[in-house]
C-alpha cells in the first residue's frame, strides 16, 4: 500500500501490466548489467533457464541482437492479450539511431506459485 495515496501498489509478479512495467523500467537504464540485475526476478521458465543467472541475461542484453532493447528512444505498447494465466504484448521499439523500428513480443504467465513472470521474449522471428 502506498502510503502518500492510501492505495495498493502491486507489486511486479501481482499482475501483468505491473510485471510488464517493470520489465519496461528496467530497460530504462541502458547498461546490461544494471538492467539484467532488475530484470532477473521477473523472469521465469524457459528464458531463466536458458541464461541461467543475471550476468548471464547481462550478457544476452549487451549482444548486437539485444541491445536495440536497451538502446530505444521510445518504446511504445502496440497490443495486450491477456487470458486466465497468461499474457502477451506487442511492444513498438524505435532505435535512438532513427534506424527502422522493430517489434518484439513478451509473454507473460501465472506460476503455480500465484507469480506472474515473464517467460518470452521475441523479436521478428528471433527467440531469445
Amino acid at each position: 500500500m502506498s502510503a502518500a495515496t492510501g492505495q495498493h501498489v502491486a507489486a511486479p509478479h501481482d499482475d501483468p501490466e505491473s510485471l510488464l512495467s517493470a520489465f519496461l523500467a528496467a530497460l530504462d537504464d541502458g547498461d546490461p548489467e544494471r538492467a539484467a540485475a532488475a530484470m532477473w526476478p521477473l523472469l521465469g521458465g524457459r528464458p531463466a533457464r536458458d541464461v541461467g543467472d543475471a550476468a548471464g541475461l547481462a550478457r544476452v542484453l549487451a549482444n548486437d541482437r539485444h541491445r536495440p532493447l536497451l538502446d530505444a528512444a521510445r518504446r511504445t505498447r502496440v497490443a495486450w492479450d491477456r487470458r486466465e494465466r497468461a499474457a502477451r504484448a506487442e511492444l513498438r521499439f524505435e532505435p535512438a539511431s532513427g534506424e527502422t523500428p522493430h517489434t518484439w513480443l513478451v509473454s507473460l504467465a501465472l506460476g503455480a506459485d500465484g507469480r506472474w513472470a515473464l517467460t518470452g521474449l521475441q523479436r521478428e522471428g528471433f527467440e531469445v
